[in-house]
């Protein structure tokens, strides 16, 4: 057989391509078109909105939890300051009353406290506060404001979780890290684990919340987002909290009237 030209060649190669070209475009045409959908939004860790342990019921309760910052002493022009979390756990007319812990809102050199609804967002509101009371063994405190619209509170829940309901799915909102000199200042945080056990009799041992310095004072949340305890310390993975049950028996010793279901 004659060889053929590289010009023959090619063309001999056209209706071979030619084929393919409309096999191609047929099944390309029999598929799905998917339109480009918009960038997926950024979420913070623990914060994944169709996660079932963080249901709309504590999506709202975001809504009362408060980030504190005390200022302290000037040193030069060095002013000392800390941070930590609380919640709006009893409102009387226009008179607020936030949970926290003792060695967040109580200092010897504590000059200035203030609390923060909605911190990071476009309608964070500073309000400052006033301490009205602490309870030193279960190292809690008691904050007061003065504000007209202040949100819903949160209701602590007055049922003892029994044993045979253990581990519990949990949640805690607050400010873990505090703000680091952020301006402006982070979104509450929404941390994610298990009640797992009871403790002294007056707290709650909870596993995986990822609770550390600035979230002292966080409540922490059932399912239902009714607050069934406090966080004040923990180590690793572990964090302890006061118990519900004994933040109503501190806040009514006060004379106050916290909401209940």
């Amino acid at each position: 057989m004659p060889e053929k030209s590289p010009l023959e060649t090619a063309r001999s190669f056209v209706p071979i391509a030619l084929g393919f070209a409309v096999l191609f475009a047929a099944l390309a045409y029999g598929q799905p078109r998917h339109k480009p959908g918009p960038p997926p939004s950024v979420q913070a860790p623990n914060e994944a909105p169709d996660d079932p342990l963080v249901p709309p019921a504590i999506a709202a309760a975001r809504q009362a939890v408060v980030y504190i910052r005390v200022t302290g002493p000037r040193e030069g022009l060095r002013v000392h300051g800390w941070q930590g979390s609380g919640f709006l756990a009893c409102v009387e007319g226009t008179r607020g009353f936030i949970v926290t812990n003792k060695h967040v809102a109580y200092a010897p050199d504590a000059r200035k406290i203030e609390v923060v609804f909605h911190a990071g967002t476009g309608a964070q509101r500073w309000i400052t506060a006033k301490p009205l009371g602490h309870h030193a063994s279960l190292d809690l405190a008691i904050l007061e404001i003065e504000a007209s619209g202040l949100p819903e509170p949160l209701v602590c829940s007055e049922v003892t979780i029994p044993d045979a309901q253990l581990p519990m799915k949990a949640a805690t909102i607050g400010f873990p890290g505090g703000s680091r000199g952020m301006t402006p200042l982070p979104r509450a945080t929404v941390g994610r684990g298990a009640l797992t056990r009871f403790y002294g009799g007056s707290q709650y041992v909870f596993q995986d919340l990822g609770t550390y310095a600035g979230a002292s004072g966080s409540p922490v949340l059932d399912p239902f987002g009714e607050a069934i305890a406090v966080v004040h310390g923990g180590v690793n993975n572990i964090t302890l909290a006061v118990t519900s049950q004994e933040v109503l028996r501190f806040l009514k010793s006060k004379g106050l009237h916290p909401p209940g279901r």
